[in-house]
């Protein structure tokens, strides 16, 4: 057992006994670690604000070898990301994508990924945050959508779908209309610019392509079939999603 100081992103929090919390934390070095955070539901807690969801904080540790579980000392805030607790949407969103790096395990890398996501969060792009996000993700597990043609024929022309089941686009002649989601030709671009697309492409086509929640829900499903991940959060940021077209 050693002390260390350590940087993270707090991706979610479980209660743990009256006043405790275990914290999963993202960090650079280390990727997905637990710390047990004592006594930081009590109202008097120095601890609270840095380990509040989405929080980035330094982390003062008794670091275990050899174990996931550590023991907070203290934490101090770096950044709140207080922007994302005041907006719904913007608090959903950052739910569901903490919850599928914490779901992908350790050994996926996220860090990076997830600090772009919160810094560009500032903006009101949210269904193309939120896509790209799943995207990125993807390949980390190594899933890309193919989408330079028919998965099926390998043709380029007369693309109308997007399988799910074939793994990406398909033509009229291999469409199949109980299991493939017929989009418009435009939608289906976008869809292409989007699977083509990751965080650094951001500026180039914020603005200038209309992401939607169908594009999101076809995203998520790929994940989940091929990943094999099932995110909890998921119903609620859709519900969430659907709830701010309408407005």
């Amino acid at each position: 057992m050693m002390n260390k100081s350590i940087k993270g992103i707090v991706l979610s929090q479980l209660e743990y006994r009256e006043y405790d919390m275990i914290l999963s934390v993202l960090t650079q070095e280390q990727g997905l670690i637990k710390i047990v955070a004592r006594g930081i539901k009590k109202l008097n807690s120095k601890n609270a604000s840095g380990c509040l969801p989405f929080s980035l904080s330094n982390f003062h540790i008794q670091f275990h070898e050899n174990k996931n579980m550590h023991t907070l000392q203290t934490a101090e805030l770096i950044e709140s990301y207080r922007y994302i607790r005041e907006d719904l949407r913007k608090q959903a969103i950052a739910t569901f994508c903490c919850e599928c790096i914490e779901k992908s395990g350790e050994d996926f890398y996220g860090y990076e990924y997830l600090l772009q996501l919160f810094e560009l969060l500032k903006d009101d792009e949210c269904h193309l945050l939120l896509c790209m996000f799943l995207v990125v993700i993807m390949k980390t597990h190594g899933i890309e959508v193919y989408v330079d043609g028919c998965m099926n024929c390998h043709g380029q022309k007369h693309i109308c779908a997007i399988s799910i089941t074939k793994g990406g686009f398909v033509c009229e002649n291999c469409y199949t209309l109980r299991t493939d989601h017929k989009f418009p030709k435009n939608e289906l671009q976008v869809f292409r610019y989007l699977c083509k697309a990751d965080f650094t492409h951001y500026h180039v086509l914020s603005g200038k392509i209309t992401c939607t929640t169908k594009m999101f829900d076809i995203l998520y499903s790929f994940f989940e079939e091929y990943a094999g991940i099932s995110v909890r959060s998921y119903q609620f940021l859709k519900k969430v999603l659907y709830m701010f077209e309408d407005i």
